[in-house]
């Protein structure tokens, strides 16, 4: 597992050579998913957000993390917007998602919020980042097309992200209907 170390003047090394951390970024940029299956918090974190900011020789010997980035799933809605309030409630069921079959509805994800999932598991601590918590943000919301099979994040596109990186499935609601061009009817 690679370790993120804090440098005192703002930059951040990592405990591999950051050829493995390039690699990553080529699969985040190719939206291969499976290239980050299980790669750790570490390495996911260091994928996601780093940039690298001062060489030795040919090698990074420090970086920077940026406070965003480009989700890692393809996207396919953009800027629209799907309101799940009327998805609250026990009657949309829950189940076990596999976070490489899915795409997002938003543009980018914030480091804090990432690293607050990837930490413990919000199936454990039920602990939300964003504090405003209502029914329709209770579990990561999933749109799947009922046609294609395609599998849309309507909210909760960190809380995937982070069980992507650890190689675990996420728990979610399921909400199923139809697309008819990129957008829900």
């Amino acid at each position: 597992m690679a370790v993120i170390s804090s440098n005192s003047d703002g930059h951040y090394s990592i405990d591999c050579d950051w050829q493995e951390i390039a690699v990553l970024q080529r699969a985040i940029r190719a939206n291969d998913l499976d290239a980050l299956w299980g790669v750790g918090p570490g390495r996911g974190r260091a994928a996601l957000f780093g940039r690298p900011t001062r060489f030795s020789g040919r090698h990074v010997a420090a970086f920077v993390m940026s406070p965003r980035t480009q989700i890692p799933f393809e996207s396919r809605l953009g800027s629209a917007r799907i309101h799940t309030a009327e998805f609250s409630g026990g009657h949309v069921p829950l189940a076990d998602v596999d976070p490489r079959t899915v795409e997002a509805s938003q543009w980018g994800l914030q480091g804090a919020a990432l690293n607050h999932y990837r930490t413990v598991p919000y199936e454990v601590t039920g602990q939300l980042f964003d504090q405003t918590r209502n029914p329709s943000n209770d579990w990561p919301n999933i749109f799947v097309d009922e046609e294609s099979g395609t599998k849309i994040i309507l909210q909760g596109h960190h809380r995937t992200t982070a069980a992507l990186v650890s190689g675990r499935f996420i728990r979610a609601r399921l909400v199923r209907g139809t697309l008819r061009d990129g957008v829900r009817r």
